[in-house]
């Protein structure tokens, strides 16, 4: 079993990932993301350019757990800019334990709750 992490994510993005339109995030690796960590992106109320214009941190209470499936670090990329940032790909919690389970068919719960 791996780590967990918890993540704050704007609430563009966020929605993003409920919808099953964002399956993938790319972020600074100084986490050592590895695959089977699990991941809980919490919603924030304001988005990042927000916040460095002067809007507080504020978590939503919205929050969604994830499972990473696969990372692929910069440096592995041939004249990568930012060697210590890497693109991990995730599956909701009710996607990994369909996929563990060797099933398809609906998740009828977005939330993530296991």
């Amino acid at each position: 079993m791996g780590n967990h992490h918890d993540l704050k994510i704007d609430k563009n993005f966020y929605a993003l990932i409920i919808s099953g339109e964002l399956r993938f995030q790319v972020r600074m690796n100084d986490r050592n993301f590895v695959a089977g960590d699990t991941v809980t992106f919490m919603e924030t109320l304001y988005t990042a350019d927000e916040m460095r214009n002067g809007s507080p941190l504020t978590l939503t209470g919205k929050k969604v757990g994830t499972k990473i499936i696969y990372v692929m670090k910069a440096d592995a990329i041939e004249g990568a800019m930012y060697p210590w940032w890497c693109v991990f790909g995730f599956a909701l919690h009710a996607e990994a334990q369909r996929e563990e389970e060797g099933g398809e068919g609906r998740v009828d719960d977005k939330r993530g709750d296991k």
